[in-house]
């Protein structure tokens, strides 16, 4: 899944490939990878930025904040709960806890079928795909 988000850039460290954003509605820079290929030349801390970002989703049903099982063994905290499930389009809308509504494209290997209004998720921003100055 891919998704857009806006931020300042607060660092850029191109050796560990890494960018540090501070998002309009988060207290706390959030800091992600990029993926290989993604150029971050001329972009420097203070600048506004509009990343593109894979993400995957974790489908659980459960209460809110609870420890969501991945996978690999680890664990997250589910995020988001669904709003809507568009089986035909592969479209799945989600209400983050602050309050964000956003839709994602899914993957046909995602079991939409599975899914419901109301189901927990968390989702795990994995990798900027491009930066590009701008709001």
């Amino acid at each position: 899944m891919e998704s857009t988000r806006t931020g300042i850039t607060q660092s850029v460290d191109p050796a560990a490939r890494t960018i540090t954003v501070l998002e309009p509605n988060d207290k706390v820079p959030q800091i992600y990878d990029l993926a290989p290929g993604s150029p971050i030349h001329g972009i420097k801390a203070g600048e506004h930025v509009r990343l593109r970002l894979a993400e995957r989703l974790t489908v659980y049903v459960g209460p809110l904040g609870e420890l969501v099982p991945e996978a690999d063994g680890t664990a997250t905290t589910s995020d988001a709960r669904v709003l809507s499930v568009d089986r035909s389009y592969r479209l799945l809308t989600l209400l983050r806890t602050d309050g964000r509504r956003e839709t994602f494209k899914v993957a046909r290997e995602v079991k939409l079928s599975e899914m419901q209004p109301g189901d927990e998720v968390a989702v795990d921003s994995t990798q900027v795909i491009a930066v590009r100055p701008g709001q």
